[in-house]
This record gives structure tokens, C-alpha cells and sequence, in this order.
């Protein structure tokens, strides 16, 4: 039972691998979506400012 667990657990291990070898592949995929998570937080910053201004003024 307990070798089946580490077996299936195993698996699981080498598919993650599989998948974030490909990812580090894939360089300029990650450029665009690190440039994208970038934007998303420059937008969320700008939308508090705003926020905060409003609020004060």
C-alpha cells in the first residue's frame, strides 16, 4: 500500500519536472508573462493611489 503511495507520489514528482523544464524552455513565454504579472501590480498600485486620493481629497 505504502510503496503504491510513493510510487503515484514519484509520478506526480517527475510530471512537475516535466512541465517546469519546459517552462524554463520556453524563456521569452516567461518574459511575457512575468511583463504581464508586472502590469497587473503597476495597475493594482495605481487603482489604491487613486483610492487613497479620492478618499483625502
Amino acid at each position: 500500500m505504502t510503496s503504491n503511495i510513493k510510487m503515484l507520489l514519484g509520478i506526480r514528482l517527475m510530471n512537475n519536472l516535466d512541465k517546469s523544464s519546459i517552462i524554463i524552455k520556453n524563456i521569452p513565454v516567461m518574459k511575457k508573462l512575468i511583463e504581464i504579472l508586472n502590469a497587473i501590480k503597476l495597475l493594482n498600485a495605481a487603482k489604491i493611489v487613486f483610492l487613497r486620493t479620492l478618499i483625502e481629497g
